[in-house]
């Protein structure tokens, strides 16, 4: 790792298990147009550098299976992240809570956490105005869900044992993210996006996935309730785009 420099694409990835906050070089001039960085599988990393706020056009960060990684001070490195559109932090054993100002992160499209330690999700996740894969599964510990943003079209909870709590899929989030499909099909709620509508479905899909397997605590009503959501969500896209997807 001895002098390791910044580039458009760090990927350290497991083939570096050694890894660790020492040998992970400061944010810099040099590594201000960083757009990707993977940390997979480095279990002996414990923290990030407080000077990672500086990448600011970070679009990915995957830092999943990092098991030792101390994540306390996730809320500096979201003050700075609003490009960042894909986030794995899943099976990081010391992920215990995501930091209210995750809502900082407003370009973000994908975000997993499944295997984490968390106990609940900050409400504040509905105010993501671009999030549509949110997985959540095998989060042992997770007790509540009780937000999401109408953007979201894919959730898995599945093996959540302890969870009690979701959010109440109201006829104001169907339309609301009716009207999001709309936007994103005329390539307005995306920025990123100039593709041709049938490109952009292929991305989106037309059918929403909501998944709740083995949630022993759920009340059945409360999974029932978010099945028909989901449905709903289906269907309505579908009528907008006439079946081409």
């Amino acid at each position: 790792m001895d002098g390791i420099g910044w580039y458009d694409i760090i990927d350290i990835g497991v083939l570096d298990e050694e890894t660790s906050a020492s040998t992970l070089p400061s944010a810099s001039s040099s590594s201000f147009n960083l757009q990707c960085l993977y940390l997979s599988g480095c279990e002996n990393l414990k923290q990030l550098p407080d000077t990672f706020y500086k990448l600011t056009s970070l679009q990915e960060l995957c830092i999943e299976c990092c098991k030792e990684l101390d994540t306390s001070n996730l809320h500096i490195l979201f003050d700075s992240l609003s490009s960042l559109r894909y986030l794995d932090m899943s099976w990081c054993d010391k992920l215990y809570e995501l930091p209210d100002n995750i809502t900082n992160l407003s370009s973000l499209n994908w975000l997993a956490l499944n295997g984490s330690n968390l106990t609940t999700i900050p409400e504040s996740i509905k105010h993501l105005p671009h999030l549509k894969h949110l997985n959540l599964w095998n989060c042992k510990k997770l007790e509540s869900l009780t937000q999401i943003p109408p953007s979201l079209h894919e959730l898995y909870l599945d093996d959540c044992i302890m969870l009690e709590r979701v959010f109440t899929p109201t006829p104001q989030l169907l339309q609301q993210h009716l009207a999001y499909f709309q936007s994103f099909l005329q390539g307005i709620s995306d920025p990123y996006s100039i593709a041709p509508i049938y490109l952009r479905l292929a991305t989106f899909g037309n059918s929403a996935f909501f998944s709740l397997n083995n949630c022993p605590k759920l009340k059945r009503d409360a999974i029932d309730a978010i099945q028909e959501y989901s449905e709903r969500c289906s269907n309505g896209r579908r009528e907008m785009t006439g079946g081409l997807w």
